[in-house]
């Protein structure tokens, strides 16, 4: 450890990599405070090294998200891994964490923004396309609605009623009510009594 704080007076690669092994080596002993306060320099000394590490292995925001996790401060994670983002273009997993936080919270335009970036990371997640379409619902973002819904029916796992009123409700607010109308029918192919479908059946009444 002697060493390590010697070489904190050296270049800014020896002292970037002297800060990250002094944060673990306090994380290690539970000194939280101390931990933080070594990794925050060494992102300071350089953020693009901080962050071209693996999430397990030097990479000092994942490090520092963990720390804030563990002090019960789940905003600080969450801001390590958006500060991570835009210094790791294909590393999804810090994006993903974003938007499931941000979905949690109900903050969704910050979870599309997320989303939008995972779509080019993981395109074929079925999962990330089912929170693309919720977060696009609650802001009545209709189209990017429709897009995701259409490519989770593709997939044999997505509920079709559900998907179709989702599409129904979608085309109802976008005043298209042959479309709206053809969506519901599909739900009522499925289920002649569902309740939500008969609803938007009335609103479009002769529309």
């Amino acid at each position: 450890r002697e060493e390590l704080e010697k070489a904190l007076g050296l270049g800014t690669r020896f002292r970037f990599r002297a800060h990250r092994i002094l944060g673990e080596l306090y994380a290690d002993e539970k000194d939280f405070t101390k931990a933080i306060e070594h990794f925050e320099e060494a992102k300071k000394t350089s953020p693009v090294a901080g962050a071209s590490h693996p999430q397990n292995g030097g990479n000092v925001y994942y490090h520092l998200a963990k720390l804030f996790e563990q002090s019960g401060d789940p905003d600080k994670a969450i801001a390590q891994m958006e500060e991570l983002a835009p210094l790791a273009p294909e590393n999804g997993e810090c994006r993903f964490r974003v938007a499931k936080y941000a979905m949690e919270k109900r903050d969704y335009a910050r979870a599309a923004r997320m989303l939008e970036d995972l779509m080019f990371i993981n395109p074929l997640n079925s999962e990330l396309h089912t929170m693309r379409w919720r977060a696009a619902e609650a802001l009545e973002d209709w189209d990017v609605v429709i897009r995701e819904v259409e490519i989770l029916l593709l997939d044999p796992s997505t509920n079709p009623i559900l998907a179709h009123l989702a599409l129904a409700r979608a085309h109802h607010a976008k005043k298209d009510p042959v479309r709206a109308r053809k969506s519901v029918q599909r739900v009522l192919e499925i289920d002649p009594e569902d309740e939500d479908a008969r609803s938007i059946l009335e609103e479009l009444g002769s529309e």
